[in-house]
């Protein structure tokens, strides 16, 4: 029982020091998280989206991270596609306070990155088609 009371405390300033900290949505902006694990950036098909494996940093100016990011090859369709997957790091930032109160990043940029022994590898999949890719994806509610 004591554990649970020194805990508490602990458990409190975790919690709070986390929603202090800007969120991102990306296309589930309703929903905006301190680093999401996955961000949808093909919002009307979710043809491409990012698969974050690390955060490196997570700060209330921006954040970083590494992973993959998936792109839908369309082939046969889009419905019936596979996805090439890149490696690739992302940076989030902009922060801006949103009417619902909260502080949400409201720009993502990636770049793939080249695999680290190329020559194993084609230039088709060596380099992704959307290689650097910088937008402002959420609009605040």
């Amino acid at each position: 029982m004591r554990v649970l009371v020194f805990l508490a405390p602990v458990a409190l300033a975790l919690s709070i020091h986390a929603y202090s900290l800007p969120a991102f949505g990306g296309c589930t902006a309703s929903n905006p998280v301190v680093r999401p694990g996955i961000i949808t950036i093909g919002c009307g098909d979710g043809g491409v989206y990012l698969n974050v494996r690390r955060w490196s940093s997570w700060t209330s100016k921006a954040a970083a991270g590494k992973g993959f990011v998936y792109v839908n090859r369309c082939t046969p369709d889009c419905a019936a596609g596979n996805f090439n997957t890149y490696r690739m790091k992302l940076r989030v930032s902009r922060p801006r306070r949103c009417s619902n109160g909260r502080v949400e990043f409201t720009r993502l940029v990636y770049r793939t990155i080249p695999p680290k022994n190329i020559a194993l590898f084609s230039l088709a999949t060596a380099k992704s088609p959307w290689g650097h890719y910088s937008f402002d994806l959420v609009k605040c509610p």
